[in-house]
């Protein structure tokens, strides 16, 4: 981590002021979309009595913060895509093809990939729960005398099984910090290609993203600290994807035979 928050952090250090003006607007977003979410859970749960009712309320706050999400999408890509441009990862060629197309068919694609690596990682983590709530079934379903070894040595399989499988969804988690950088760098190619170049890029890198989230955890805590930590975490991550994307440059053949039509135009 520290090589590549230092590289990210000498990249950004003649646009300080313009990287934590941009974290700064992210962070207003995200702090009034919290704001809303709970002044809005709260109106739900204590002014507004649903008991005689079919519960269908209790999709309306999940439905909203969902929303909220997909409706930040844009100021997160403007996000990237201004650090890019102030890192050097992104080059001419790619922020030409970006200022050359439109900011709409952009923003809904953006949308449409941040939903499709959100229902990625919900359907990750249901194999870990299938097998968790699998154990729980035969653990309360052996009888308190019973002395037999095989559900006892069922459930222990069943929750080393679950243990591993929790990996899935941190990979996915990892994938999906490379999404906004394979987006700018191939805005033209379909949702389902970007999210493959992020599972790429991310090969054999999980572990070091997940040490970089989690180091960098304290200093995203307060405002201040966080004004210079997002863009130059963000700008690590970038780097990091940059480095990767290099080596599936050369691979002209194949299923990615398109990866240099954008580099090349």
């Amino acid at each position: 981590m520290t090589r590549l928050w230092h590289e990210a952090s000498c990249r950004l250090r003649s646009h300080r002021r313009s990287a934590s003006l941009t974290a700064a607007a992210r962070l207003t977003v995200f702090l009034l979309y919290l704001l809303c979410g709970t002044l809005l859970q709260r109106l739900l749960l204590f002014e507004t009595d649903f008991s005689g009712m079919p519960n269908l309320w209790d999709l309306f706050l999940p439905l909203c913060l969902a929303a909220s999400v997909l409706f930040a999408t844009p100021l997160r890509m403007q996000t990237v895509w201004e650090l890019g441009g102030m890192s050097g990862l992104l080059d001419e060629n790619d922020l030409g093809f970006l200022g050359s197309s439109s900011r709409f068919r952009l923003w809904l694609k953006a949308i449409r990939l941040r939903l499709f690596c959100g229902i990625s990682l919900i359907l990750s983590v249901m194999p870990a729960l299938v097998l968790l709530i699998a154990a729980k079934s035969i653990w309360f379903s052996v009888p308190p005398d019973q002395e037999d070894l095989l559900p006892l040595l069922t459930v222990l399989h069943l929750l080393i099984l679950a243990a591993v499988s929790l990996w899935l969804p941190l990979r996915v988690f990892a994938a999906g910090t490379a999404m906004p950088f394979c987006f700018l760098k191939m805005p033209h190619v379909s949702v389902v290609r970007i999210m493959i170049l992020g599972f790429r890029v991310t090969r054999r890198q999980t572990a070091g993203i997940l040490k970089m989230r989690l180091l960098s955890l304290p200093l995203l805590v307060f405002p201040f600290t966080a004004l210079y930590a997002l863009p130059t975490l963000l700008t690590a991550e970038m780097l990091r994807s940059s480095r990767n994307w290099r080596h599936l440059q050369p691979r002209r053949t194949g299923r990615f035979s398109g990866l240099e039509l954008h580099a090349e135009s």
